[in-house]
């Protein structure tokens, strides 16, 4: 027996465990992860400290924010 064979194997049964999951479970476990992870994000903001952040702690956030800007607009343009 190949590999491949037991990966497509793997795979169809894989798939069709996938299927028999309610369409309600399905979403809702991708949105409470992102609730899990806004809440975490939240929860670090309020324990932030204004008076640890240093100049280049906001210059690299603007560069990072610039190339994630024109990220979105270099893949827009396609």
């Amino acid at each position: 027996m190949k590999v491949g064979d037991v990966l497509k194997k793997w795979g169809e049964r894989l798939l069709r465990e996938w299927i028999r999951i309610p369409r309600w479970l399905k979403r809702a476990v991708p949105l409470a992860i992102t609730l899990v992870l806004v809440w975490q994000l939240v929860r670090t903001m309020l324990d932030f400290e204004i008076g640890a952040v240093t100049f280049s702690d906001v210059i690299m956030c603007l560069i990072g924010a610039g190339i994630i800007v024109f990220l979105s607009k270099f893949d827009s343009k396609r």
